[in-house]
């Protein structure tokens, strides 16, 4: 982005971006992904968050990733000199719990926090232009939510602020199956639940909490994933997994 900025005036720079975020604004409406903010040439966005998605909100958000890709690839960075090239994005995201809150007294802002965001924000920095990047956690949940999109291991990487993390590449390699085999020495409790006590029903109906929009916009805590193009973040909260809850 700083090198296109160097080459561009600033009234060419704002209409590249406003070309390209209006392209994500249409995404985020076709997905029901919700937009959280663009500063600079970070746009952030989440899932879960407004709108109840347990069941597919890191497959929706990966989706999300990958159509705003293809159409960052599509947008010219400079309408008078097509031979400047298009876009392209470096993309990351990752899944966690987030607080919502309007801050501030003056020109407020709808704002997310949590080390989801901060986590999305490091899968962005260490992803590479082109390629979507997300954590051992968000792998998980996509293979569970939307199996047919391939992952490709990456390794484990030195993460600022987080030390040594496993990640993987969106939409590249192979089968994400691997990812649904309980770790080496874990047994599999989905296979052989624990007994249930006489008189105790194995079912139990879960109460589910009734809050209101406004609830979950204004200091709600949200299990979500949040991901980060180039610049641009996106995040999702993670349903329960194998009995207990997926905490970052």
């Amino acid at each position: 982005f700083t090198d296109i900025v160097s080459t561009l005036s600033p009234k060419k720079t704002s209409d590249m971006l406003d070309r390209l975020y209006s392209a994500f604004d249409g995404l985020c409406r076709k997905l029901h992904v919700f937009k959280v903010e663009t500063v600079g040439d970070a746009y952030m966005a989440v899932t879960n968050l407004v709108e109840e998605q347990a069941a597919d909100h890191t497959g929706r958000i990966a989706e999300f990733a990958m159509a705003a890709s293809a159409a960052a690839e599509a947008t010219l960075i400079d309408l008078d000199d097509p031979s400047v090239g298009t876009v392209r994005l470096r993309i990351g995201f990752h899944s966690g719990p987030v607080v919502a809150n309007v801050i501030g007294s003056m020109n407020q802002r709808f704002c997310l926090f949590g080390d989801t965001v901060n986590t999305a924000s490091r899968m962005e920095t260490t992803s590479a232009p082109g390629r979507i990047h997300c954590s051992m956690r968000a792998a998980t949940l996509l293979a569970q939510q939307s199996p047919g999109i391939p992952l490709l291991a990456r390794g484990s990487i030195v993460v600022k602020g987080k030390g040594e993390m496993e990640t993987f590449w969106v939409n590249e390699g192979g089968s994400s199956a691997f990812l649904l085999s309980p770790p080496p020495g874990v047994p599999d409790d989905s296979a052989h639940p624990p007994p249930v006590p006489e008189g105790v029903s194995p079912h139990p109906r879960s109460k589910k909490p009734q809050t209101s929009l406004k609830g979950r916009l204004l200091g709600h805590a949200r299990d979500a994933a949040a991901p980060k193009v180039d610049g641009a973040t996106f995040g999702t909260p993670a349903p329960p997994w194998r009995g207990g809850w997926q905490v970052s």
